[in-house]
């Protein structure tokens, strides 16, 4: 049996879904995180448990037609292990004890202001949480996962 556990936001979206919005912006130029990215801006993505660093990344980021984006493929992700007890995802999950999890970060959605990334975490057995987080190219973005389980974006300095 596979139990489900969904951090509501205004958007949800299940793990591989994409979106794409178009409000403010040209619709045309939209940002994305994979391909070729020439005289690209980076971003710095980071998963704190309990204030600690468990997972960081350094990866560039740039604008192209949304056609071209599309492209591109989606299907990149980033994945990461550590081991928790699963009652941070919610009392349903306490009697599942600590276990090894998996955590995957992939791009859910294009806009011409922003990257929405997509987010789960699941044992062999249970997918724990689904969420997304939203990438700005110019300020910090965090995203309370969990009890003690952060996900913060932020740009990196050009060089």
């Amino acid at each position: 049996m596979i139990v489900v556990a969904v951090l509501i936001y205004p958007i949800s979206l299940a793990m591989g879904s994409s979106i794409t919005t178009t409000v403010g912006s040209s619709p045309s130029q939209v940002w994305h995180w994979y391909g070729q990215c020439y005289a690209s801006r980076k971003i710095n993505l980071r998963v704190f448990l309990n204030h600690q660093v468990i997972y960081n990344v350094v990866f560039p980021i740039c604008r192209s037609e949304t056609n071209v984006a599309s492209k591109r493929g989606m299907r990149k992700k980033f994945s990461f292990h550590f081991r928790v007890d699963t009652k941070i995802f919610g009392k349903e999950f306490a009697a599942l004890g600590v276990k090894n999890v998996e955590g995957d970060v992939w791009q859910a959605g294009k806009d011409p202001r922003l990257i929405v990334l997509g987010i789960s975490f699941m044992t062999k057995s249970y997918v724990l949480l689904n969420s997304i987080h939203l990438v700005w190219p110019d300020r910090i973005s965090k995203t309370n996962l969990a009890e003690g389980l952060i996900l913060e974006t932020h740009p990196v300095a050009h060089d």
